[in-house]
């Protein structure tokens, strides 16, 4: 395959102090600060692997660390894509190799989103991959039970609520069908619909204040979608 010289990244000419990268230190930073940036939800399992999607489903990137089937074959990254209109592709890194050409593999193949078309059931949907996220792989949760990633999602005309779901450790609970809903900033429309899953003792002349239990995940998915579907991730660097 031949790529047209204005595609390529410039060369870098890294001074010899500027090679420590080329040794692996075993920091997965590099990558989980892209995919941070991205804005592409990641979830840390139990065995302290990590797990990330892109919102179209087209790429998905696995930080294998404590994987015992993946470091017996010295695998510690794997990228499986899955384009729309050609057989699915999988690139894996070794356990020496260090994260930042991992992640400079991975800048580069989302670069040109063109080699990885969404898929065609997603192009006429409005898009909710915080909550489809959420759904398919849970809301990681500490001792206490309580949420350790943001649960929040915004929409496009900033409206905003909470969607947390179970614990990933719960896997017989997943996908989640009827997810928590908390605390949107508007009233919930339609009113008729979403006042049958008020938690109880809730006071409906101020449903921005409640929390909603077991709500059908297609109620959810319709009032994100009423109110222009989520916004775009505010990229960020950590800190």
């Amino acid at each position: 395959m031949n790529t047209p010289s204005s595609l390529l990244p410039d060369p870098v000419c890294p001074t010899a102090e500027d090679r420590s990268w080329l040794s692996c230190d075993h920091s997965a930073e590099p990558v989980l600060t892209l995919l941070d940036n991205l804005g592409w939800p990641m979830v840390d399992t139990p065995e302290a692997n990590v797990r990330c999607t892109s919102p179209d489903g087209c790429v998905y990137v696995g930080g294998l660390r404590e994987d015992p089937g993946a470091w017996q074959r010295g695998i510690v990254w794997r990228v499986r894509v899955q384009p729309a209109d050609a057989e699915a592709w999988t690139q894996e890194f070794g356990i020496h190799t260090p994260s930042e050409p991992v992640a400079g593999f991975l800048a580069a193949l989302i670069a040109n989103p063109t080699r990885c078309p969404r898929h065609p059931y997603l192009e006429d949907r409005l898009t909710t991959p915080r909550l489809d996220h959420a759904i398919a792989n849970g809301t990681p949760r500490n001792a206490l039970g309580l949420a350790v990633r943001d649960t929040h999602i915004a929409c496009a005309d900033g409206f905003c609520l909470s969607v947390p779901a179970p614990d990933p450790t719960e896997v017989f609970l997943l996908p989640a069908r009827t997810p928590e809903v908390g605390f949107p900033t508007r009233h919930p429309e339609p009113w008729a619909d979403w006042r049958d899953y008020l938690e109880p003792g809730s006071d409906e002349d101020a449903p921005t204040e409640g929390i909603y239990l077991h709500v059908p995940v297609a109620l959810v998915r319709d009032l994100i979608e009423s109110h222009g579907g989520e916004s775009p991730p505010i990229l960020r660097r950590r800190s």
